[in-house]
């Protein structure tokens, strides 16, 4: 996914010219770090099953909660007004 995504925003390939540089770089932070922690929930398997099922579920959770913030932490819509 990563791949795809640095592929469409380079140089604005395949992206609108007005989207700002920072949500580029948010969304590549975001891809690399569920990534890390869905491997991260995939390893503690080897431990234990419920552990890394639970942590899989808290990235999972994690990551909504993430997406539908804004970067000062109010909801979108309240963003927009």
């Amino acid at each position: 996914m990563y791949g795809h995504w640095e592929y469409a925003t380079r140089n604005l390939r395949l992206v609108d010219p007005a989207v700002p540089p920072e949500v580029i770089a948010d969304v590549k932070k975001r891809i690399v770090g569920s990534t890390i922690a869905l491997e991260a929930a995939i390893l503690l398997a080897l431990w234990d099953r419920r552990v890394s099922f639970g942590a899989y579920i808290l990235v999972q959770v994690a990551y909504i909660v993430r997406t539908t913030r804004t970067p000062t932490g109010s909801p979108p819509a309240a963003s927009m007004r």
